[in-house]
């Protein structure tokens, strides 16, 4: 993998830092009440802590050496991501504050799945695609679905877009939803590879929701 690869998680993360950065100082300064103010930061500051926990992820993967397999899809994806995040800027009306508080529960809900799913894997847990390295995790979140980590982002990013409703930005996460569906399909047939996983995938049927994908 050449060393503009490996930089670019790190640096999407960078971008994203500043996207939140700058939502943050236009968002509150264009809520007419409090509570929509507060709603606002709060979904900033969940989200850019669970931001910059990850971070350290893409920072040791930098100096990786290994191939990867991700087919342009950690590219992409981020690229959505962005797009989505400065989605979130365009309105300008005050916060649906309903929809608003329940777009938080859903945030949290989101980034409890993702960091309990990246701590299950510990070490073996990587931005990239790569070939298994030893025998699939199948305990945790691991044992209801494949892919708990893309369930927890997606669920994280659909709160976070309930939170600062637009038009805009549900059309660009229905995009967001498409990429990570077709992320998981392309390290599926990666990780197939395995007889390991192949027997893992038998056990556990569902990508990402029980009983529906």
């Amino acid at each position: 993998m050449n060393k503009t690869r490996a930089l670019f998680p790190f640096a999407m993360t960078i971008v994203g830092g500043l996207c939140i950065g700058s939502l943050t100082v236009v968002r509150m300064a264009q809520e007419p009440e409090f509570l929509g103010s507060f709603l606002c930061l709060a979904a900033i500051v969940m989200y850019g802590g669970w931001k910059a926990w990850e971070v350290r992820i893409s920072m040791a993967e930098i100096h990786e050496v290994e191939t990867d397999r991700d087919k342009g899809t950690v590219e992409i994806c981020a690229a959505v991501e962005v797009a989505l995040l400065l989605s979130l800027f365009l309105r300008r009306n005050g916060l649906p504050i309903g929809l608003a508080m329940g777009g938080l529960m859903i945030m949290a809900g989101g980034i409890h799945i993702r960091v309990i799913a990246v701590r299950t894997l510990g070490n073996d847990y990587s931005l990239r695609i790569r070939p298994l390295r030893r025998r699939p995790v199948c305990i945790g979140p691991y044992a209801i679905v494949r892919h708990p980590a893309y369930l927890g982002t997606l669920i994280c990013h659909t709160g976070m877009v309930m939170v600062f409703a637009n038009g805009y930005s549900f059309l660009i996460l229905a995009v967001w939803y498409a990429m990570v569906l077709a992320r998981t399909l392309v390290e599926d047939s990666v990780l197939m590879g395995s007889t390991a996983y192949q027997k893992y995938a038998q056990g556990v049927r569902w990508r990402l929701v029980p009983g529906i994908l």
